[in-house]
């Protein structure tokens, strides 16, 4: 997909709004609490601070992205770029003051005009880390709102990428007063992830924006990005990791938590991510230089709209608690079992065609509604073995959680590729009927109702097999025409 406009590009970020609100809404972050003497949150503080949060991020990101690739990346400082530093930075400082206002209204429950109070806002500003953090960005981003435009030579655009950098790093040191040890440890992960996938995300941006405005693009600059790009994704990865891995105990809240789903969501679309990156770098790696600028535009529409999916879970993932110790006989979230048996199967598949390949070559390709039936076994016996908590009880909840992490995720990737290269719609119907009695026993069996959450997981099932569905070529075909493409160019 090629857009015309630069801003279009940018635009594909706000992806990140649907999914927050959406993964929000199924856990009851948006619903007003009604509790007799407790004053209630107003509901467009529910809303607008998660917008806020969202905008923020995506300013955030670009003003980092834009003062690299303007003032570092670029043998010469960019004009345009520097420019857009700025505006960016100044939309930064706006989301600011409304984060002040909203977490005020949302701590002490206030209307916006009531949370506009100066004694207030100066006690949460002055008194409070979150308030403290925001004033330090305030201070930061203004100065990188003003020297952004006046970026004369690489040591004025390291001064405005530092700065920015700073800035970016400072939410770090909020949000872990749950962590009693290692709470430097977790800040310090916290901040490089926010920083460099900023560098990441807005790094794209900034690029775009600057092969679609630029006569003169030099790839060196695109080749530079690449390779920060590169490290970005190492790091976000690593940081992440240590960050979730120090608020949750175990891997087993991960099978039976929404913070666990959402981290898996996350971990899902990063290797979507990397797999984009990996095609985009094979493909300009055997193009014409004349044409590696057009290519870039025209692979990274598809790369911004998961990089806002990103965002947007990871200001969801900010606003849920993390999970309290594991305990056995604690059924599985049902997002978490769509995750692994068909989203990650599938991004992997999709994006690795040689995996999905030797995945192909099991018993069970050649009878695909076996497959289907063998997979709705499957995740009825995990959940039921898990809420019992039987397997935990023998081999302890960590280790159990573990077998069923790789026997679904194993029995997942069989069937996806199977599914992907020659699919079946009888099996596709089998798995799906087969989701929801499996969905429903577990209902029934906890005595809860069909809940918000439920819906949405369900649907993400729908969409997964209808994509399955719908899939047209082979995992031959889709690197063939790789294949003679690197041909025709060699010389």
């Amino acid at each position: 997909m090629r857009l015309r406009s630069p801003w279009a590009y940018f635009a594909l970020l706000f992806s990140a709004v649907p999914v927050a609100l959406i993964v929000l809404a199924s856990i009851g972050g948006l619903t007003e609490t009604q509790l007799v003497g407790i004053p209630v949150v107003p509901v467009y503080t529910l809303f607008g601070l998660p917008i806020d949060l969202i905008v923020r991020d995506i300013a955030m990101a670009c003003t980092l992205g834009f003062a690299l690739v303007g003032g570092v990346l670029n043998d010469r400082p960019h004009a345009l770029l520097g420019k857009f530093t700025s505006v960016f930075a100044l939309i930064w400082l706006v989301t600011l003051v409304f984060q002040s206002v909203l977490t005020v209204s949302e701590v002490l429950a206030l209307s916006a005009g009531e949370s506009l109070n100066l004694v207030i806002l100066q006690s949460l500003l002055t008194q409070t880390t979150v308030g403290q953090v925001i004033l330090a960005q305030f201070v930061l981003v203004s100065l990188v709102a003003l020297l952004g435009w006046v970026v004369l030579g690489k040591v004025t655009g390291w001064i405005v990428v530092g700065l920015a950098a700073t800035a970016a790093f400072l939410p770090g040191l909020t949000g872990h007063s749950g962590i009693s040890e290692g709470h430097n440890a977790a800040s310090i992960a916290l901040g490089f992830h926010l920083v460099f996938m900023g560098v990441w995300i807005g790094g794209l941006v900034a690029l775009v924006w600057y092969v679609k405005t630029s006569e003169n693009v030099s790839r060196t600059v695109i080749n530079r990005y690449s390779l920060l790009a590169a490290i970005s994704v190492v790091v976000v990865v690593e940081s992440g990791l240590l960050n979730a891995s120090m608020r949750v105990d175990g891997i087993a809240p991960y099978l039976t938590s929404t913070y666990g789903a959402i981290i898996i969501a996350k971990v899902t679309i990063v290797v979507v991510l990397v797999g984009f990156g990996w095609r985009h770098r094979q493909e300009l790696a055997h193009s014409p230089g004349e044409s590696t600028p057009r290519q870039l535009v025209q692979l990274a529409s598809g790369e911004l709209l998961w990089m806002g999916a990103v965002i947007g879970l990871a200001v969801a993932l900010s606003r849920t608690a993390p999970p309290a110790f594991a305990v056995a006989a604690e059924p599985i979230n049902f997002g978490v079992l769509a995750l692994l048996a068909l989203a990650l199967p599938l991004a992997l598949v999709h994006f690795y065609p040689a995996l999905g390949r030797v995945a192909h070559k099991g018993l069970l390709a050649k009878y695909p509604e076996a497959a289907a039936v063998f997979m709705v076994v499957l995740i009825f016996v995990v959940t039921e073995l898990m809420q019992s908590g039987a397997l935990a009880n023998v081999i302890g909840i960590q280790f159990a959680a573990f077998i069923v992490f790789v026997v679904v995720i194993g029995a997942g990737l069989l069937f996806v590729a199977d599914q992907y290269r020659k699919p079946s719609l009888p099996a596709l119907l089998v798995f799906f009927l087969g989701w929801c009695a499996v969905i429903y026993w577990q209902l029934v069996q906890r005595e809860l109702p069909l809940d918000v959450g439920t819906l949405f997981v369900t649907f993400g099932v729908i969409g997964l097999l209808v994509f399955l569905w719908i899939r047209p070529r082979s995992i031959e075909c889709d690197t063939a025409p790789v294949e003679r493409e690197q041909v025709e160019v060699r010389p």
